[in-house]
This record gives C-alpha cells, sequence and structure tokens, in this order.
C-alpha cells in the first residue's frame, strides 16, 4: 500500500509538473504574442514609416494609437509627420515662387544690360553703384572707372547750380526728376542727355538708392540748334527782303512821280 501510495503521488506530481510546463509555456506563447502584438509590431511599423517618410513619401504616417509610450510616440511621429510634410510644401511653394522671380530677374537684367538707354543705380548718397554697358559706350567710362564715384564726373560746367538744386529737392520730396543736362564724356567732348531719375525706398519708406535712366540726344539737341539756327538766317534774310522791297517800292514811287505828273 505504501508503494502504491508513493507511486500515485508521483504520478500526481509528475502530471502536475506537465500541466505547470504546459502552463508556462502557454503564458510565455502568450506573452511573447503580447508583446509582439504591442511592442514589435507597432515599433516595425514605426520603423517602416519613417522609411518611407524619409525616402519621399511625405504622407505616410503609422496610425497607431495606444495609451501606453509606444502609442505616444507614433502619435506625435504622426504630428511630427504632419507639419513637417506642410513645411515641405510649403518651401515647394516659395522655391517656386523664387525661382519665378529669379527668371523674371534674369529677364529684367538683360534688359537693362542691353538697354538702348543709359541706366546708372547709385546709393543715396549718390555713389554709382552700378553703370550698364551703354554707359560706357556714351561717356568712355568703362565700370571699374565710374563704380564708387559721383555722378558728377560728367558734369560739363555748363549747367547752372539752381539746376541741381532742382534736382535734388525734387528727388528727396520723393518725386520723379526729368531734364536735359549737358555732359562731358571722359574724352572731353561735350554730349546732351535727357534725363530721369527716381528714388528706391525700402520697407519703411525711406530713400536707399537712384535709378537714373539717360538717354543721348546730342543729335536732336544740334538739329534743333540749326533749325533755330535756319530759321533766325531766314527771318534775317526776310528782314533785309523786306528792306529791299521797302527800298524798292520807295524808289519806284519816287521815279514814277515825274512821269505821272507829266502823264496826269
Amino acid at each position: 500500500r505504501l508503494v502504491s501510495h508513493v507511486d500515485l503521488a508521483e504520478a500526481r506530481a509528475i502530471r502536475n509538473v506537465v500541466v505547470l510546463a504546459v502552463l508556462d509555456v502557454l503564458l510565455i506563447v502568450a506573452g511573447f504574442l503580447t508583446v509582439r502584438r504591442r511592442l514589435v509590431a507597432p515599433l516595425r511599423q514605426l520603423a517602416d514609416t519613417s522609411r518611407r517618410f524619409a525616402a519621399g513619401h511625405y504622407d505616410a504616417r503609422t496610425r497607431f494609437r495606444s495609451r501606453d509610450e509606444i502609442g505616444q510616440l507614433a502619435e506625435a511621429f504622426d504630428q511630427m509627420a504632419e507639419n513637417t510634410e506642410r513645411h515641405i510644401r510649403q518651401s515647394a511653394r516659395d522655391l517656386e515662387e523664387i525661382r519665378n522671380a529669379e527668371k523674371a530677374l534674369l529677364k529684367l537684367s538683360q534688359a537693362v544690360e542691353h538697354s538702348p538707354a543709359t541706366v546708372v543705380i547709385t546709393d543715396r548718397d549718390g555713389t554709382i553703384e552700378y553703370v550698364n554697358p551703354k554707359f560706357t559706350e556714351v561717356t568712355g567710362y568703362a565700370p571699374r572707372e565710374a563704380i564708387g564715384q559721383n555722378p558728377r564726373i560728367l558734369k560739363s560746367g555748363t549747367t547752372p547750380p539752381e539746376v541741381y538744386q532742382d534736382m535734388w529737392a525734387t528727388l528727396l520730396s520723393g518725386s520723379e526728376w526729368r531734364g536735359e543736362l549737358q555732359n562731358r564724356k571722359k574724352s572731353g567732348e561735350l554730349y546732351w542727355e535727357a534725363t530721369r531719375i527716381s528714388s528706391l525706398r525700402n520697407e519703411k519708406g525711406e530713400i536707399t538708392h537712384f535709378i537714373v535712366v539717360k538717354e543721348d540726344i546730342t543729335q536732336r539737341r544740334r538739329a534743333e540748334d540749326e533749325i533755330l539756327r535756319l530759321n533766325a538766317d531766314l527771318e534775317r534774310r526776310g528782314q533785309e527782303r523786306t528792306r529791299d522791297l521797302e527800298s524798292f517800292s520807295y524808289s519806284v514811287s519816287h521815279d514814277l512821280r515825274a512821269p505821272l505828273r507829266a502823264i496826269n
């Protein structure tokens, strides 16, 4: 009986050990599955989403939500991705605007460079910062000779000071100044220019630069002077002709008086 009792107790113990072992295995499996479902899978999903986002798929999101730290991490990543995508799209729009502005600026630069008119840009004090090729063609001053100088290097000395006083008063008031100036080239030759000067202002409304656009009108002024000279010459000749006709009329009337009296 004792042996039977021991065998029976041993069998029950073995059975209990087996049951416990099975339960341990089930707990381990359940724990593994739980860890996989709640830790490994979300982390793998977060890693995959991160790689897709880094590869340029800016609409990639984890869509994973839970109350634990991994859920909070996934939610934070999705918010970061949302903000980053918005900033990237805004940056893309800004970049497109910058490229369009660069194209427009390039066209404007080319237009100024190839302009048939002289273009000069100075700072507020009148120091030259830019001249286009037409300036060199007209004045004979190369850019390196003009930049850093004042436009007074072109003064001929024939323009009254009142003209320059009126110019500065007009410009500092914010208006555009227009006029015709006789200037002097590097060679010493005098020439005429039709000049327009306007101011540039910053966001505070302060004058920062002046834009000078000039056209060589020397030939036109010469033509006008020639026309004036010809008109004066014609007027002088007309006056001489009138005096000659008056003298001729007087002579004729005087010479014909005696015969007419005789005839009468």
